[in-house]
């Protein structure tokens, strides 16, 4: 049987995708204030899409870290995570269940308060399967994405049914299950197949 792995909200917030833009003062940072307002620019592809959530080429990413403050940003010299939005990330000693703190004064671009409950439903948007989000299978392992997903078992990036899966050789069981490039390779199996999207049965 594998573990399930649970994620406590505590304090503000939780993060899979930190969707805030600033933090007050409180959070550190310089003594000297950098200039304020103004532009910048920088050359990148296209990305498939603007949120997150449903994005999975390096584009997107690139956007993102442009748009947006991240959990926890990577030191270029070690490669080692260090705290942006996180405050603190804390393992339970059998690493199943994480808690996660975020700095406070955190807000969207609106000016909307980041709380708890804002990256919650994040979490449980993506997670549900019938919305189709293309990091639906991130959460796979995460407490309680049974209860969020199709009785069907169709899932991955493109929903497939389990038989469907099976049928094109898939070797991971399901399609939530495989790593994204075995999924791209079966759903071009199928749509090559002869009937291109008339292939797909949708879960009811």
């Amino acid at each position: 049987m594998r573990g399930s792995i649970r994620v406590v909200v505590v304090g503000i917030a939780l993060a899979l995708v930190a969707a805030a833009c600033s933090s007050n003062s409180s959070s550190g940072g310089s003594a000297t204030e950098g200039q304020q307002g103004g532009t910048f620019s920088f050359y990148n592809g296209e990305p498939n899409h603007l949120i997150p959530q449903n994005d999975y080429e390096s584009a997107g990413t690139q956007a993102f870290q442009g748009l947006w403050t991240r959990l926890v940003d990577f030191d270029p010299t070690t490669f080692k995570p260090v705290p942006a939005q996180a405050d603190s990330i804390d393992v339970s000693s059998d690493g199943l269940t994480y808690t996660i703190k975020i700095k406070p004064g955190w807000t969207f671009h609106d000016g909307t308060p980041v709380t708890a409950q804002s990256y919650v439903d994040a979490w449980n948007y993506t997670a549900y399967g019938p919305n189709g989000y293309i990091l639906n299978f991130f959460f796979d392992k995460i407490e309680g994405y049974d209860a969020l997903n199709p009785s069907s078992g169709a899932g991955g990036a493109y929903q497939m049914l389990p038989s469907t899966y099976q049928g094109l050789g898939g070797k991971y069981g399901t399609a939530n299950k495989a790593p994204k490039w075995e999924q791209d390779r079966l759903a071009a199996k199928l749509w090559a197949g002869g009937r291109g999207a008339g292939n797909w049965e949708c879960a009811k």
